[in-house]
């Protein structure tokens, strides 16, 4: 895994579609979330994703879950704007500092951090937060 990805402009990541196999795939020591930190981490910018099992019927499809899915990432809120929602993997988090998201290339200042409602002075790994 190593050896090809340092000198490659894109991956191409397979992600299992089967019943709980995506979940384990990208859960704290799953492979698909190793391989795709490893990938980035060796400079890969540009990622292909592709999913096997498409075919599968379970679970069955339902347009409740599809909006579940898409409604994790970003929220719009009156007055604020457009606010992401994700999970800090490395380093700290705190207002006031400049940060760039990933693949995106966007840089802009952290107004505020904030976990179930509560503003925080600072957030770690791990914490699911709003930005």
């Amino acid at each position: 895994m190593i050896t090809g990805p340092s000198q490659a402009d894109c991956a191409v990541l397979i992600v299992a579609g089967g019943v709980d196999e995506f979940e384990a795939g990208i859960s704290k020591n799953g492979q698909t979330r190793e391989h795709a930190l490893l990938a980035y981490t060796l400079g890969v910018k540009q990622l292909i994703i592709g999913v096997n099992k498409m075919d599968s019927t379970e679970p069955p499809y339902t347009q409740k879950r599809f909006q579940e899915i898409t409604k994790e990432d970003v929220y719009k809120i009156g007055g604020i704007g457009t606010v992401p929602v994700g999970r800090v993997e490395t380093g700290v988090l705190k207002p006031g500092i400049v940060v760039t998201f990933a693949p995106a290339g966007i840089t802009t200042e952290m107004k505020s951090v904030e976990m179930h409602q509560e503003a925080l002075t600072e957030v770690m790994p791990d914490d699911k937060i709003y930005l």
